[in-house]
C-alpha cells in the first residue's frame, strides 16, 4: 500500500480532484492581493469574527478554509475562504496569521497567508521543493517550514523560511516522504511521514542544525497521523488506531509517557493542542467527515463534534488580537 503523502499526491481521497506534483518554483516572497486567489470572491466572513478567536479547518473536497469562532465564543460557523486550488495544510505564527498550503497541483506551489479573520491574502510564497503539503512556524524565531508532497515516489526535501520571507533553504533526509510537522518550545523542528516501507519515520532539525537527524520511537504505529506540541511533549496520532501517543525526547530517542484514545476517529490529520484540548480532523468511513474536539490529555469521547465537513484535513487555531 502506499504512503498517504505520496498517494495524495496523484489524487484527493475518493477522486474528488485529481492532481499531481511537479517542478521548482521560487524562493522570493510578494505581496498578495485578491487577484492572485482565484476563489476570493466566493469568499466570507462574519464581521465579528475580527475579534473572535477563531478556528480554520481545510476542507480538501470543498477546496476550503471553513471557519468557526472559538472558545470561548463557542462554535458558530463565522467564514469560508475559497483557496486556489485548494486548502491544504494550515500553520499559525506569533502574530496570528495564518498560514496555509495551496495544496498539490502542477502551477501553484504556494503558500498564502491570511491575517486573522480576513479573506484575502496579504502575502504569498512559492515552495521550491515542490506542491506544499504541511507548514509549521517557529513562534520565536518566525522560521516557516514547509513539506513538499512526494513527486513520482521521490521525497522532496523540506523547506524553512528565515522568518517567514526570502529564499527557503532545503533539507534533504533519504526515503523521507514528510507529511506533518511541528516546533517545540525551543525551536527544534520535528517531521512525521514515513519511509519506504511505509513504516512512521521521525526526524528533527535541531536548532540551528544543518541536517535532519532521526529520532528513534519505540511505538509501533499503524498509519501515519498528524504531530503537534503541547507545552512539554511531542504528541503523535496513530491514524489506523484513533491514538495520541505522548512522547519524551531526549537527545535521538522518543520515550512514550501516555496516551489517549480519541473514539470516533477513522483517520487523524493535522491535529492542534490547545491547552486542555485537542482539535482532530478525521474522514470516517462512509460518511461525511468531522472534526472533533476531546479532552488533554485524557482523550475519550469527543466532547464537540463539527460535521460541516467533506474531507477535513487541517485544524489550527488562531488567537484575536488584544484590544
Amino acid at each position: 500500500m502506499l504512503s498517504g503523502s505520496r498517494m495524495m499526491c496523484a489524487a484527493f481521497m475518493g477522486g474528488v480532484l485529481l492532481v499531481g506534483c511537479a517542478a521548482n518554483g521560487t524562493g522570493s516572497p510578494a505581496v498578495s492581493s485578491a487577484a492572485s486567489n482565484a476563489r476570493a470572491a466566493h469568499s466570507w466572513m462574519l464581521p465579528e469574527a475580527t475579534t473572535d478567536n477563531l478556528l480554520y479547518v481545510s476542507d480538501l473536497g470543498s477546496a476550503n478554509l471553513m471557519v468557526y469562532s472559538y472558545y470561548p465564543n463557542g462554535l458558530k460557523f463565522v467564514g469560508e475562504i475559497g483557496v486556489n486550488p485548494v486548502a491544504w495544510g494550515e500553520c499559525v505564527d506569533a502574530n496570528q496569521n495564518i498560514w496555509v498550503t495551496a495544496g498539490a497541483a502542477y502551477s501553484s506551489f504556494v503558500l498564502y497567508r491570511y491575517p486573522h479573520g480576513a479573506t484575502t491574502p496579504d502575502a504569498v510564497l512559492s515552495d521550491p521543493a515542490g506542491a506544499p503539503y504541511g507548514c509549521a512556524v517557529d513562534p520565536h524565531s518566525g522560521n516557516l517550514a514547509v513539506a513538499a508532497t512526494s513527486e513520482g515516489g521521490k521525497s522532496l526535501p523540506l523547506a524553512v523560511y528565515k522568518k517567514a520571507a526570502g529564499r527557503a533553504t532545503l533539507y534533504e533526509y533519504p526515503f523521507l516522504y514528510a507529511r506533518y510537522l511541528t516546533y517545540d518550545g525551543k525551536g527544534n523542528l520535528f517531521v512525521v511521514g514515513e519511509d519506504n516501507d511505509d513504516s512512521l519515520l521521525v526526524v528533527e532539525l535541531p536548532r540551528g542544525g544543518k541536517n535532519l537527524v532521526p529520532i528513534t520511537i519505540s511505538q509501533r504505529f499503524d498509519a501515519t497521523g498528524g504531530i503537534a506540541w503541547d507545552g512539554k511533549y511531542l504528541a503523535i496520532a496513530d491514524a489506523g488506531a484513533a491514538t495520541i501517543y505522548r512522547f519524551k525526547v531526549t537527545g535521538s530517542t522518543a520515550t512514550e509517557v501516555g496516551s489517549l484514545p480519541v473514539r470516533g476517529a477513522d483517520t487523524i490529520d493535522q491535529l492542534t493542542v490547545d491547552g486542555n484540548r485537542v482539535i482532530v480532523p478525521s474522514n470516517l468511513t462512509h460518511q461525511a467527515g468531522a472534526v472533533s474536539i476531546y479532552r488533554y490529555p485524557a482523550g475519550g469521547n469527543r466532547l464537540r463534534t463539527l460535521r460541516n465537513f467533506s474531507q477535513p484535513y487541517a485544524a489550527v487555531v488562531s488567537r484575536a488580537p488584544k484590544s
